[in-house]
């Protein structure tokens, strides 16, 4: 740098590492607030995968037992961005091959519209069914 002197040099070194310190760790925060994960659910949730396509959903319709449920997500179509939406709960904007977790914790017996928000998309048949049935107790072991 010019009208440096040879003192000045370590004070400069310094503050570059302060400053890509400080870019490391905002860049470690944005990351995890932008998280896969949505919501809680807990360990004993039922595990869904859910394929966006070319304006359809695979399967059209999930079904699962009342509870927690963890939904994978993965956009399969390789031309187009797609969302999902279901029970209060959605991705963000997923590009060709990106996915997303949702969590959605205790979700009760009843039927669900499952959708993909990006417009123009659901009317063309992006839609579906998530299929919540009561959740099956345990019967008490007699001795």
């Amino acid at each position: 740098m010019v009208g440096m002197t040879r003192s000045d040099r370590p004070v400069v070194k310094a503050r570059r590492a302060l400053t890509l310190a400080a870019a490391v760790i905002v860049g470690a925060l944005a990351l995890t607030s932008c998280s896969d994960e949505s919501g809680a659910a807990g360990q004993d949730a039922t595990v869904l995968d859910v394929t966006l396509g070319r304006f359809i959903l695979e399967p059209s319709v999930l079904q699962a037992p009342a509870g927690d449920l963890v939904l994978r997500i993965t956009n399969g179509d390789p031309d187009m961005v797609h969302d999902f939406v279901v029970h209060g709960k959605g991705t963000r904007r997923l590009a060709p091959g990106e996915s997303q977790t949702l969590k959605i914790p205790e979700v009760a017996a009843g039927e669900y519209r499952m959708w993909c928000d990006v417009p123009g998309h659901a009317a063309a048949g992006q839609s579906g069914t998530l299929v919540v049935t009561p959740a099956v107790e345990a019967a008490p072991v007699s001795s």
